[in-house]
């Protein structure tokens, strides 16, 4: 129940009529998982009336791009992390020069940085008075991840009712001025909800939620056949997404058919890499030591797959025995799921109305057990049932209340919004909260968890004491915590 002041700025709100406002109708697409079109060049006939253009192929290139599909990319260290740098930076009259081409000369163009995120930057656009916001990309999993960002944003779009960035203009290639790919989308108006959390009302932040379930549904609702991976506009096979580093990328094949697949991917991926940097690490040294144990973790977190992915055995709740499709595995329903669905990605107006979810460039489709569960912004640790309340808080009498009052009464809002979630979902996806509560799906979690952080420096200990409670023989739903529960922070 929203209040008279909650009331009155729905009333202000462009979005007053519909919970979610207008939707646009794009373009149909094909099975996930699928690898990016060839690049057809295509006339750039009025991007801005809000068509997708993928522009032609340029004959001004930058010098230093040459042949190396990779150039411009390289990989640093922190610690035992691995990440992708930037040795070429984007320019910013290159950008402008590249828009020219798709956008025509006869218009002003402003450019400015943004943000810069680990696989790309993002920059503020003005072409004759209209703002975008373009995305430049390092060439990790090159022409691939633009592809699918393209594809997903314009599935979303059509086929759920969460406001998304609209794509204007789009290069998965490096043939233009600016010699990176990119992608320029509509500006989505707001401010993150991480930054403003405090002055959004308990209200409105229920009907946020409410408009998350209801994407959540959507999906559920649609699922796909076509593998574990990135959706993308054609029909014939390519890479899936996947966290690889550079060492290992010869390793990931995909799409993968069924959740033996990719997780026995993803290990010897991770397996391969830890071994190869074990081997040029110095003898006796802390570094070459955690490597060491994370290697030999990650192959213990192999040891128990067919405890948990048993071949040919369905679970009820996710497939049939009609699903069953080769000896390789399941032929898996999966679902677009946007793992990294946090506060900083939802963007809301003054008022605290939902404006734009963002970030969608390594969104892929996953197993249904996996997707079926809390987004990112409603997971915690714990969960707080009591109000908080202000009188225990204090500092002094005249002082404001301790940081920690903040703290808690997020938790218990948080909390009360999980709540929320559940009871929609039950509500507009039934069969979404079955496979959330089914055992099976649960344990699931459990080992997707453990593969995803056996060679994190930062989690080996909460994962070696799972592995070890899991080879004695325990019922993962006999420990203190659920493993995937236990890591969420």
């Amino acid at each position: 129940m929203v209040d008279e002041q909650e009331e009155g700025q729905l009333r202000r709100s462009p979005s007053c009529d519909s919970l979610f406002g207008g939707r646009d109708e794009d373009f149909d697409f094909e099975s996930p998982a699928q690898s990016p079109p060839q690049r057809t060049p295509v006339s750039p006939a009025s991007p801005l009336g809000g068509e997708w253009t993928h522009i032609g192929i340029s004959d001004v290139l930058p010098s230093w791009l040459g042949s190396d599909p990779t150039a411009g990319l390289s990989w640093g260290k922190a610690g035992l992390a691995v990440y992708p740098r930037w040795t070429i930076s984007p320019e910013l009259e290159s950008i402008a020069e590249t828009l020219k081409l798709t956008m025509g000369n006869n218009q002003d163009y402003t450019v400015r940085l943004l943000h810069e995120g680990a696989l790309s930057k993002l920059y503020a656009v003005s072409v004759g008075g209209r703002d975008f916001v373009m995305r430049v990309c390092l060439p990790v999993r090159p022409g691939a991840k633009t592809e699918a960002e393209v594809a997903t944003l314009g599935w979303v779009k059509q086929h759920t009712p969460l406001p998304v960035p609209r794509v204007i203009a789009h290069d998965s290639s490096r043939e233009n001025p600016l010699g990176f790919e990119w992608v320029l989308m509509s500006k989505v108006e707001g401010t993150p909800l991480s930054e403003c959390w405090c002055s959004v009302s308990l209200g409105l932040k229920e009907r946020l939620v409410k408009q998350i379930a209801a994407f959540s549904a959507a999906t559920f609702r649609q699922p796909f056949r076509g593998g574990i991976g990135g959706i993308f506009k054609t029909a014939s096979a390519s890479e899936a997404e996947t966290d690889a580093d550079a060492d290992a990328d010869a390793y990931v094949t995909g799409p993968f058919p069924s959740t033996r697949d990719w997780i026995r991917s993803r290990l010897q991926v991770a397996t391969a890499n830890l071994a190869s940097r074990l081997d040029r690490a110095v003898d006796g040294d802390e570094e070459g030591e955690a490597l060491r144990r994370m290697l030999d973790l990650a192959r213990r977190v192999e040891a128990l797959m067919p405890r948990f992915l048993p071949s040919h055995e369905p679970n009820p709740v996710i497939e049939t025995e009609d699903d069953i499709a080769d000896g390789r595995g399941t032929s898996e329903r999966t679902m677009l799921c946007h793992d990294g669905l946090s506060l900083d990605n939802i963007l809301v107006n003054d008022t605290g109305i939902l404006t734009g979810v963002i970030d969608w460039q390594c969104v892929s489709c996953v197993p249904v057990h996996e997707a079926c569960q809390f987004p990112a912004f409603l997971r915690q640790a714990y969960d707080r049932f009591a109000e908080p309340m202000i009188p225990r808080y204090f500092i002094d009498a005249d002082g404001p209340p301790y940081k920690a009052y903040f703290r808690d009464l997020q938790r218990w809002e948080m909390t009360r919004l999980r709540q929320l979630y559940v009871e929609e979902m039950m509500r507009l996806a039934p069969g979404f909260v079955d496979v959330w509560r089914d055992e099976r799906s649960a344990g699931l979690r459990d080992y997707e968890a453990a593969v995803q952080n056996c060679d994190n420096e930062f989690t080996v200990e909460i994962v070696e004491e799972w592995v070890r409670a899991m080879e004695g023989g325990r019922d993962p739903a006999r420990m203190p915590k659920r493993l995937h529960e236990a890591l969420e922070r």
